[in-house]
C-alpha cells in the first residue's frame, strides 16, 4: 500500500504548497480537494496542466479527486444536471492529472430515514454519473459517511447495487463509519473486499457536543485524535487490508483543531509509516 495526502487537511493553503508540503514529508500521493480553494470544477485545464506537471516533477500520484459533486437523491432535475456537467469538467481534468478516480455523493438522509424516492434518485443519478465516468475509462468512488445514504454497509452495498457497474466502488473511511456509529473495522474490509478502490484515514473518538474541540453536524459530533490514538483501531483494519490484496492509497485526511495542517500531516505520515512497517504491508 502507498501513503498519500488528502489537501483537506491543509485547506488554508494554496494547492501547489499543498503538493510540495506532500513530496517533502514523504507521501506518495496526493489527493486534491476539488472545490475552493483547491481543485473546483471550473479550473481552466491550462491550470489543471500546471498541476499536472507539478506533481509529475516531484515524483507523486494523484490517486483520486476528493470531489463534491452529486446529491443526487434530494436534488431536483435542474440541480442534477448542473452536478452532471460539474462531474464531467472533472473528468476531462482527471484526465490530464493521470487520476483514476472522482468521489461522487449519492447525497442524505442517512438510510434510516431515506424513503423509496431518495433511493431511486441516488441511483438515476449515480448511474448517469457512472457512465459518464465510463465514456472516460475511469472510475466513481462512493465514501463511507456519516448523514448519507452510504452511512453504513448496508447503504452503500444497496447502491452499489442499485447502479450495477463495475465502474463505482467504495472509499472506504473506517473513521466516518466508526462516527456514525455503524460497523467500521476489518469485517467491513472483507465484506467489501474488491469494491474497495480507495480509503481514507484519520482517527477520532465520538463525543458529545458539550465537549471541546469537538467536530462534527449534529448528531455525528467526534474529536479528532492522532491517528492511532483514536477509536477507529487501524492495525486489524490494515491486516485485513494486506489479506484482501488492496494495494492502492492510505489517504490522510485528519484536520485537528487548533493545529498547523502541516505538522498534523507530518505526525499522521509518521504514525503511518510506523503502522504499514508493523503490519508489513
Amino acid at each position: 500500500m502507498k501513503l498519500s495526502l488528502c489537501t483537506l487537511s491543509l485547506v488554508d493553503r494554496p494547492l501547489d504548497e499543498c503538493i510540495r508540503l506532500a513530496a517533502e514529508i514523504g507521501y506518495q500521493g496526493v489527493e486534491p480537494l476539488a472545490r475552493e480553494p483547491h481543485l473546483p470544477p471550473d479550473t481552466p485545464l491550462e491550470r489543471v496542466r500546471q498541476i499536472a506537471s507539478q506533481v509529475c516533477e516531484v515524483g507523486l500520484a494523484i490517486p483520486c479527486l476528493a470531489a463534491s459533486v452529486g446529491g443526487f437523491s434530494q436534488a431536483e432535475a435542474a440541480t442534477v444536471q448542473r452536478q452532471l456537467n460539474d462531474l464531467r469538467r472533472l473528468l476531462e481534468m482527471a484526465m490530464v492529472l493521470g487520476c483514476p478516480l472522482v468521489r461522487v455523493w449519492a447525497g442524505g438522509p442517512e438510510p434510516g430515514q431515506a424513503t423509496a424516492t431518495h433511493w431511486q434518485r441516488a441511483a438515476e443519478g449515480l448511474r448517469q454519473a457512472t457512465e459518464m465516468a465510463a465514456s472516460y475509462g475511469l472510475c466513481l468512488g462512493l465514501e463511507t459517511h456519516y448523514g448519507y445514504l452510504q452511512q453504513d454497509v448496508a447503504g452503500v452495498c444497496r447502491l452499489l447495487a442499485l447502479v450495477g457497474r463495475v465502474e463505482v466502488g467504495v472509499i472506504y473511511d473506517p473513521a466516518n463509519l466508526y462516527v456514525a456509529g455503524a460497523e467500521h473495522g476489518p469485517e467491513v474490509v472483507r465484506f467489501l473486499g474488491q469494491r474497495i478502490l480507495h480509503v481514507h484515514v484519520k482517527d477520532s473518538f465520538r463525543a458529545a457536543a458539550s465537549e471541546p474541540d469537538v467536530m462534527g453536524p449534529a448528531p455525528y459530533f467526534y474529536r479528532p485524535q492522532p491517528l492511532g490514538q483514536g477509536g477507529v483501531g487501524y492495525p486489524p483494519i490494515l491486516a485485513a487490508l494486506r489479506d484482501i490484496g488492496y494495494t492502492g492509497f492510505l489517504s490522510d485526511e485528519s484536520r485537528r483543531p487548533g493545529m498547523d495542517g502541516a505538522e498534523v500531516a507530518r505526525q499522521e505520515y509518521a504514525a503511518l509509516r510506523a503502522f504499514v512497517h508493523e503490519e508489513r504491508i
